[in-house]
């Protein structure tokens, strides 16, 4: 199911002195448990993506996917012919408020040049529920 993504994140965080860009757990009244996220990385400077960390609360194991487009997900948002898998990995959920990584997968090496942008959709491979997001200060 390639469609509207849960939240869109509420602002653009920094990278920190580890060269990790996190993004908030900062949560309202509830949390979106939703199917997947689908966010935009614009690259101010060359970067390379080697892992991914996400808020899965379950403690069962699920298969979780990366799927790529070069340019920004809402170009490509019900088009799931424009979408590359970059690979899938068995996690294991930690809990509200813990990021579980997908510990720098062999398949996860994103390069994204200065000025490039790309759409980045994360979603369970059986598309249930449980990676949470906060709600976007937009909501």
């Amino acid at each position: 199911y390639f469609g509207f993504p849960t939240v869109m994140p509420s602002k653009s965080e920094k990278f920190n002195s580890l060269g990790e860009l996190k993004t908030s757990l900062e949560k309202n009244e509830f949390w979106y448990a939703g199917h997947g996220n689908m966010f935009n990385i614009r690259a101010k400077k060359d970067i390379v993506i080697i892992n991914i960390g996400v808020h899965y609360i379950y403690d069962h194991l699920k298969s979780l996917e990366v799927w790529v487009y070069k340019g920004r997900w809402t170009e490509a948002q019900s088009d799931a012919s424009a979408w590359n898998l970059l690979g899938s990995r068995d996690i294991r959920g930690r809990g509200k408020e813990q990021i579980t990584s997908l510990q720098n997968p062999p398949w996860l090496e994103l390069n994204i040049a200065a000025g490039e942008a790309y759409g980045i959709y994360i979603r369970f491979s059986d598309h249930a529920s449980g990676l949470l997001s906060p709600p976007s200060k937009n909501e």
